[in-house]
């Protein structure tokens, strides 16, 4: 089962979970780029070490001394260059950065990648969040999409969300992935 604890983790309906962190940095939402559903999170970096986003809506609160692993997919359009220089982490009281180990730190041009690390929290005090951002100060522009913040060190596919029907269905339904992970 998919227990992803972010509360809009595809950008589906808004960046407002999602503020902005560093000087400069700028969100949007577009929808020509995604790696699934109708829109992803585009990142207007500063040039400012360590900006990008950060989340603190979560479905349940983080528990102190508890593993979770993050992932999130990320691209730069095509006639941008790719970079070596992602980083994502955690600040366990809303403030201090501490950042994890990304399977990859390189973001390419040439599609979606999918990211991941795996942390066990500290003492959780405040607001935390989770953050995905660059570790260098260039000034660049960068998607992240279907990102999963879940409990322990497994990582699942990304789901979107689930079908209940609870009824009789009386005509053929033909149902079809509109993204297959």
């Amino acid at each position: 089962a998919n227990n992803n604890l972010l509360v809009d983790p595809g950008f589906e309906v808004n960046t407002a979970g999602w503020p902005a962190r560093g000087t400069g940095v700028t969100l949007a939402r577009p929808n020509l780029h995604k790696s699934a559903g109708i829109s992803a999170l585009q990142i207007n970096t500063g040039a400012v070490n360590g900006s990008g986003a950060q989340d603190a809506t979560f479905s349940s609160a983080l528990q102190s001394t508890t593993q979770y692993t993050l992932s999130f997919y990320a691209r730069v359009d095509s006639a941008s260059s790719s970079f070596a220089t992602l980083q994502a982490g955690r600040a366990d009281n809303g403030t201090a950065l501490t950042t994890c180990v990304l399977n990859s730190n390189t973001v390419v041009n040439s599609g979606w990648t999918r990211y991941s690390c795996t942390f066990t929290t500290a003492t959780v005090s405040g607001s935390p969040t989770i953050y995905i951002g660059q570790s260098d100060a260039t000034s660049r522009t960068f998607y992240i999409d279907s990102v999963q913040l879940q409990t322990g060190s497994n990582i699942t596919p990304y789901q979107i969300g689930g079908i209940q029907l609870r009824g009789v269905i009386t005509i053929p339904v033909s149902i079809n992935p509109g993204y297959n992970s």
